[in-house]
């Protein structure tokens, strides 16, 4: 029985791939930055309980923010610049 273990060379071993870390997905930004300024339980509340005006301010800003998400090209800098009014 033959004891000998062959190795593989140094040269044998492919080198380590680069790890890149992943780009945040357009559709994680919009969610995270429509949460920021309504966050889930505050979405609730004005759903079933806002006024008209409420409603109708976090609709515009949602719509906004998902037309941005929806957009061609998506920029940040661009999403940063949308603001509930």
């Amino acid at each position: 029985m033959d004891m000998n273990i062959i190795l593989p060379s140094i040269t044998d071993i492919p080198p380590m791939p680069v790890f890149t870390p992943p780009t945040p997905d357009t559709n994680v930004l919009a969610n995270n930055y429509i949460q920021l300024y309504y966050p889930i339980w505050k979405q609730l509340n004005i759903m079933r309980s806002g006024t008209a005006a409420q409603k109708k301010m976090m609709d515009t800003f949602i719509t906004s923010v998902q037309a941005w998400a929806n957009g061609v090209t998506p920029k940040e800098p661009d999403l940063q610049k949308i603001k509930p009014i």
